[in-house]
């Protein structure tokens, strides 16, 4: 499956042209059916126009470039792009404060042996952050210079603790917890060696972020000792021997970078994209939301909740995302508490800027165009409603109000089968940044195909885009221009990705609120059988069935109002964005 799936686009396109069409009957000329309606069907391919979008200026701290696509996946000799900016900037070249670290690291493992490598991996780790830009301080606020060997290697030595750990199935969280309790002073990070990341080790990783996030409230990152070990020994292009865990450790940099609440990229947009969104005195006038559903898959009882996630954008460097989280009714894909995360997300927003933004662009991940008109009517009315009440709670803290919210909602599809192929790259992919916007597009909406990325291997896949409504009168070129832009704003990697960020990110929020109730029984309400019965039979009358309507109609109400996540963290209440620690609220912990 796999092996098929890495078909180069020649060998695909080849396979389609010269078997495909013999499969399905249509390489005999004026045969059959087709004599008789004289239709032809041409064997070559049909040839669209298209265009190449421009690649973005990516912003680091103090520096610019604009990626080569080569498959870069750390950030090689850049600064991370910093703190968030909290005062609206005109200059996009602006400076931000630089990220910082204080505190001790846990580093734990399960086999024997690996206490010297485990050691290793942290304190390499935190050389990279500084290498790119995190400044160390101690628990007295003092700066600590890594530039000086004597106090890099006394903070190291007496910041980083390591400790060995029993991983097996049935005990790994409680000894987990148990040792994480036990450090004094309390970590700030902890660091989980995996042997693997094979199936046979998901289980422990799975109750190792359940802890850490929903019961300690700890960032925490995970390597496995199978990718540590392969970047180690690994060689050049003369067949020699080449260490490149400092590469290995730059990509896990960019992840701690984010737990910490930082942005390791940013972009520069060009005066068309602001002139949308950003006002008139150059501030970011724009909330982007990401939103997905998940839903239970294979063993999974039909009873197991579907999740929804939202993610928003909270500043103007687009590498910053909060989220939100809610459970509703398995194999429900309209999110049925979409009004309550996008008050989250606005909350976020207004906290960061200190006002509330006049546009909303809403980008909507899993939806088939079957159900587009639902989400014209019961999501996108959602979001109007959540805007409303929260401008109504703000009124008296804000002079300035905008009169309405403009929304633009649009669609990302990634499951369908459409593929391009370049008539003059040969045996190559499409160029990064193909737009296809006729031809095999809609011929009156607003909709177009975009390969963001590229490939590792095999035919890319493009994703697709459909505007359900577009307030913000964006033009085909600047949605076009701003949504590949976004791509490169993936915050871990350094390369674009194949579909807009911010339905990534809500995608992957899912599956972490999803490993949560893994073998746990957070079930709604069953479905209902709402045809009354015809006749009166021995087990079910009338009545019988009006009871049981009304006991299911309480427990939907119930359920849906319940949060699931209800628990006591420091003394205080269950925290309302989702079923984690309130201290990673502003952090992309699950990322």
């Amino acid at each position: 499956m796999i092996f098929e799936a890495r078909e180069t686009p020649y060998n695909n396109r080849t396979g389609i042209v010269a078997e495909g069409l013999k499969l399905l009957g249509l390489t005999e000329p004026k045969s059959g059916v087709f004599a008789k309606t004289g239709i032809d069907v041409s064997p070559n391919m049909v040839t669209i126009p298209a265009h190449a979008i421009n690649t973005p200026t990516v912003l680091y701290n103090g520096t610019s470039m604009q990626p080569n696509m080569q498959q870069l996946w750390h950030p090689g000799g850049h600064m991370f792009f910093g703190g968030t900016n909290t005062q609206p900037s005109t200059d996009s070249q602006a400076t931000p404060e630089s990220g910082r670290f204080s505190g001790h690291i846990l580093v734990l493992y399960s086999q024997n042996q690996e206490a010297t490598l485990a050691r290793e991996c942290a304190t390499e780790l935190m050389k990279t952050l500084n290498k790119h830009g995190v400044n160390i301080y101690d628990e007295e606020g003092n700066y600590v210079d890594f530039g000086r060997a004597d106090r890099r290697n006394f903070w190291l030595a007496s910041h980083i603790h390591v400790q060995m750990i029993n991983i097996h199935p049935q005990s790994c969280a409680n000894t987990m917890r148990k040792t994480i309790n036990s450090q004094t002073p309390r970590p700030s990070l902890v660091m989980y060696k995996n042997p693997t990341k094979g199936v046979e080790y998901a289980d422990q990783f799975a109750k190792f972020k359940k802890l850490l996030d929903t019961e300690l409230g700890i960032h925490s990152i995970c390597i496995s000792s199978q990718d540590v070990y392969k970047a180690k020994i690994t060689k050049d292009k003369q067949n020699r021997p080449k260490s490149r865990l400092p590469q290995y450790l730059s990509n896990v940099a960019l992840k701690a970078n984010i737990k910490l609440g930082y942005v390791n990229h940013s972009l520069e947009l060009a005066q068309n994209e602001k002139s949308i969104l950003y006002d008139g005195q150059g501030r970011l006038d724009t909330l982007i939301l990401g939103a997905d559903v998940n839903h239970p898959q294979g063993a999974s009882s039909d009873l197991a909740p579907s999740i929804a996630a939202v993610v928003g954008g909270v500043d103007d460097t687009f590498g910053r995302f909060l989220g939100s989280v809610r459970y509703q009714e398995a194999k429900t894909e309209i999110i049925a508490e979409l009004g309550d995360m996008v008050k989250d997300r606005l909350n976020d927003w207004y906290d960061q800027n200190g006002r509330v933004p006049s546009n909303i662009l809403y980008y909507r991940d899993g939806v088939g165009e079957s159900q587009y008109q639902q989400i014209r009517a019961r999501e996108i009315p959602q979001i109007r409603e959540a805007y409303r009440h929260f401008c109504e709670e703000k009124a008296e803290k804000i002079e300035t109000m905008p009169e309405k919210v403009n929304i633009t909602a649009v669609v990302v599809t990634k499951r369908h089968h459409t593929r391009f192929y370049s008539d003059t790259r040969g045996n190559e992919n499409c160029p990064v940044g193909t737009c296809v916007e006729s031809g095999v597009t809609h011929p009156c909406y607003f909709d177009f195909f975009l390969q963001s990325h590229k490939a590792v291997a095999g035919t890319a896949k493009p994703s697709y885009y459909f505007v359900l409504e577009n307030d913000m009168n964006f033009t085909p070129k600047v949605l076009q221009d701003f949504t590949y832009a976004l791509c490169f704003t993936y915050v871990r990697v350094c390369l674009p990705v194949s579909y807009v960020p911010p339905v990534y990110y809500a995608d992957r929020l899912c599956d972490r609120a999803r490993s949560y109730i893994k073998g746990m029984k957070v079930t709604p309400p069953g479905k209902f059988n709402l045809e009354r019965p015809k006749k009166k039979k021995k087990d079910e009358s009338q009545l019988s069935w009006e009871t049981r309507f009304a006991s299911w109609r309480t427990a939907q109400k119930e359920w849906r109002q319940k949060d699931h996540w209800t628990g006591t963290f420091d003394g205080k209440s269950g925290n309302r964005a989702g079923p984690w620690h309130p201290r990673l609220n502003n952090t992309m912990f699950w990322m």
